[in-house]
C-alpha cells in the first residue's frame, strides 16, 4: 500500500506459520487484545492489561486517564 504515512505493511499476520497453509484458517495468524504483546487462551475484561478497578468504577488509565491518545511502540506487537 502507498500510504501518505509511510506506514508498511506486511504480507502475512503475525502468527502465520508459512509451512503450513492448508486451510483458510491457518492464514489468520494470531490474536492479540489491542495494546497487548501476548496471545490469550480467552479473551475477558477481568485479564485484559489496560483496565482497572478504581473506587468500584472501570478505568483505562494510561490510554485513558492518561489522555494517551496513540498507542504507545512499548505496548505495539507489531513494532
Amino acid at each position: 500500500m502507498n500510504l501518505p504515512s509511510g506506514t508498511l505493511w506486511c504480507k502475512y499476520n503475525l502468527g502465520v506459520n508459512l509451512n503450513n497453509l492448508s486451510k483458510a484458517n491457518d492464514w489468520y495468524g494470531d490474536y492479540y487484545a489491542w495494546g497487548e504483546l501476548e496471545t490469550k487462551e480467552v479473551y475477558t475484561w477481568d485479564n485484559y492489561k489496560h483496565i482497572s478497578t478504581k473506587r468500584g468504577e472501570v478505568v483505562f488509565p494510561k490510554y485513558g486517564e492518561d489522555h494517551v491518545m496513540e498507542l504507545q511502540l512499548e505496548d505495539d506487537v507489531a513494532y
